[in-house]
Order: C-alpha cells, then sequence, then structure tokens
C-alpha cells in the first residue's frame, strides 16, 4: 500500500437545497381538459399553481447564492451531486456556505410568516373549483420543506483498511481515488488553458475590447490553483509558475494602451496555451 492519501487534502460534500414549488399535476382538470379538447390524454397534463408565480423568488434567489457558493468553491467528483473541496479552502467555504444557508433559512421563516397566509387567504378566490377543498401545508410544515441538508464526507483513508475487510481492496479502492482525483486535476488544466485562450484570442483582435476581468480572472485561479493541486501534480505547478511570471503582474490598461505590447502579449499567451495543452495531452496519455 502506498503513501497516497488523499484524505489529508480534501473532503467530500454533498449539498441538497429542498424546496416547495407549491404546484400540483391535477389528474380530474387533466381529464377534462383533454375531454374539451377532443385530445388524447397522453396529450398534455394540468398543472395548478397554488402559489401565484413569481411569489416564491425570493426563496429562489437565496438558494441560488446557497448553490453558488457550493459550486465555486467545489469541483465534480463522481456522480449524483457529491463534489470535492480542498480542505485548505475549507475554513473559507464553511464561512460563506453557513452565511447564504442563514439567509435562506431567515428568508424562509418570513416568507411563511408574512407572505404564505396572504396567498392562502387568497386562494379561494384566485383558484375557486380548482382549489377542490385541499388543505395547504402548515407553516411548520412548510418550514421543514425549505431546509439545506448539507452531507461533509470523510475520503478513506488506505492505512484505515489494514485488518479490515475491505484490506484486499484497497489497492483497487487507491486506484479508484487516484483515478478521480486525476480527472479533478485535468478539469484544473482545462479551466486554465480557457482562461488563457480567452486572453490570447481578445489580445490577438487589435480592435477588440480588452477588459481587467479576463486578467483579474487568471490571477484568482493562479492563487487557487495550489489548493486544488491534489496529486501533486509538479507538471501544473510549473505551468502555473510560468503564467504567474508572464501575466500575474501584468496591467490590464497597458494592454489596451501598448499595441506592442499587447501583440508581444498575445504571442506569449499563445505559446502559453499550446505548452498547457501539450503537458495537459502528455499526462492524460500517461
Amino acid at each position: 500500500m502506498s503513501n497516497y492519501d488523499l484524505s489529508t487534502k480534501a473532503v467530500l460534500i454533498h449539498l441538497r437545497v429542498c424546496r416547495w414549488d407549491g404546484t400540483k399535476r391535477d389528474a380530474r382538470q387533466t381529464d377534462k381538459v383533454c375531454e374539451e379538447l377532443g385530445v388524447d390524454e397522453d396529450a398534455g397534463y394540468w398543472v395548478t399553481n397554488f402559489i401565484p408565480p413569481g411569489k416564491l423568488d425570493s426563496l429562489k434567489a437565496k438558494a441560488h447564492v446557497v448553490r453558488s457558493v457550493w459550486l465555486r468553491y467545489t469541483r465534480p467528483w463522481l456522480d449524483g451531486g457529491t463534489r470535492i473541496l480542498p480542505l485548505k479552502k475549507k475554513p473559507e467555504y464553511d464561512k460563506e456556505i453557513k452565511e447564504a444557508i442563514a439567509a435562506y433559512n431567515a428568508e424562509s421563516i418570513r416568507w411563511v410568516n408574512d407572505d404564505y397566509p396572504i396567498i392562502v387567504q387568497e386562494m379561494p378566490n384566485r383558484l375557486k373549483t380548482l382549489l377542490d377543498g385541499r388543505q395547504m401545508p402548515s407553516g411548520m410544515d412548510l418550514l421543514r420543506k425549505f431546509r439545506i441538508k448539507v452531507n461533509v464526507i470523510q475520503i478513506a483513508r488506505m492505512q484505515d483498511l489494514a485488518g479490515s475487510p475491505l484490506e484486499d481492496m484497497a489497492k483497487e479502492i487507491e486506484a479508484s481515488l487516484k483515478q478521480t482525483a486525476s480527472e479533478a486535476i485535468a478539469s484544473i488544466y482545462s479551466e486554465l488553458s480557457t482562461l488563457i485562450t480567452k486572453i490570447q484570442k481578445r489580445l490577438a483582435d487589435p480592435k477588440g475590447k480588452f477588459k481587467d476581468s479576463l486578467i483579474n480572472n487568471l490571477r484568482r485561479f493562479l492563487e487557487d490553483m495550489p489548493d486544488w493541486n491534489l496529486t501533486d501534480d509538479m507538471a501544473l505547478e510549473d505551468l502555473r509558475k510560468e503564467v504567474v511570471q508572464k501575466f500575474g503582474n501584468v496591467d490590464p490598461q497597458d494592454l489596451r494602451d501598448n499595441p506592442m505590447f499587447r501583440k508581444g502579449a498575445a504571442k506569449a499567451a499563445q505559446a502559453l496555451a499550446d505548452k498547457i495543452n501539450s503537458v495537459r495531452k502528455i499526462d492524460l496519455d500517461m
């Protein structure tokens, strides 16, 4: 068994945002509409909006912030919504995700207490026969529906498998972890290539508008790259250092004002993009 131990570098995060959308498919109304139109029953279906469209937008916005934080700090890991987070990023992630979840929970309570009673009161006039005597969830029931589920999963340590029933599978598990981690590293190569290529294409067009964000986005990514180098890929680190050397201190205004500097930077960006893609190809073929 090797000394490879991804558990010291990252954890897995599974997040689920639970919401109630206030809609329900109505079989009786579907049959009625299909009969009136003279169409087959599989032509469509009727959905009743117990909550008027747009009335849940405030909650959707808060949920979007939660997911955005989760997606920004993590990267895909296998399937099913589980993502990997470097341990070096966890304190920063924990702070932001807790704030986002707290804002979602606060908005859930506000919506249930302030908006929902008015919507329920207006339902008989708004929906008439579509309400059909249905009882809406209570405020407490809704608060149980509006929740965030977060699971932090520790990655298996190979040494923990020694002497266990899974010891014979240790090499297979280790190989699987390495392969999945390598795929995460491949996405780093890909993103670095994308950022450099965007810069190169914009610089190569003398009339193209060069925005500060092109350089600023690259700088932020370069700062985060060491935390994401989960396999200690030296080729990736060497590339990062080379990009930092050539573009880390570039002033976007100079690229806009100095045509010769812009032309030279475009060539440098093209050379870097070619090198990144070449190194990435070698790494994937290994």
